[in-house]
């Protein structure tokens, strides 16, 4: 067991190093933008990639600060479980992500993140599709080779490695690294944080 754990802490330290520190910086960015020019953030993914998503939303929408002024306006697509179940069930499961983005009246200075392991679900595409379409910023999460999300994003962060959990692993971890760095930021500017009960 203890060779288990050692080759797969070792695994996610390899893939964590390998990450590109450049596109993280432009997942930031596109973030900070959002939020400063009065944009707001839709995120959603498939299976484990919802999770990260639902995680990702409740994070950044309660944590980052306090203050109003320096909250996102951040909603994550796949936990409207009516909606979901609707739209797949009346038009097609492709259809669960673009169809709610449509609802929203996407704009030019919104941020869609789209976490997709294999950058190749069929729903994740034709959401990413529909936001270029509307101009939207659009940050993807990949791992394995990125497939077509990788090529359509605006910017992608990717874990070069095909294993689900090691992949999900390091896209919880940069997620998690954006809230802490607007976190930071908040409270450098005076804002303060929130504190748990």
């Amino acid at each position: 067991m203890k060779q288990f754990i050692d080759s797969y802490f070792d695994r996610v330290a390899d893939r964590l190093a390998s990450i590109d520190r450049v596109s993280v910086e432009r997942l930031i960015e596109a973030l900070g933008r959002a939020r400063s020019s009065g944009g707001r953030v839709f995120v959603f993914g498939n299976g484990g990639s919802a999770a990260i998503a639902s995680h990702f939303s409740a994070d950044f929408g309660k944590n980052v600060a306090p203050d109003e002024r320096w909250r996102f306006n951040i909603v994550s697509l796949t936990d409207n479980t009516p909606s979901l179940t609707a739209y797949a069930n009346d038009m097609g499961y492709r259809h669960v992500f673009s169809e709610q983005l449509k609802n929203y009246r996407l704009k030019s200075n919104d941020v869609v993140v789209a976490v997709s392991s294999s950058g190749n679900s069929p729903n994740i595409i034709e959401a990413v599709r529909f936001a270029k379409k509307k101009d939207a910023c659009v940050v993807g999460l990949t791992g394995f080779t990125g497939g077509e999300l990788r090529l359509a994003a605006d910017h992608c962060v990717h874990v070069d490695y095909s294993e689900y959990e090691v992949v999900e692993d390091l896209h919880m971890l940069i997620l998690h690294m954006a809230v802490s760095y607007f976190k930071q930021a908040a409270a450098l500017a005076g804002i303060g944080h929130f504190h748990a009960i």
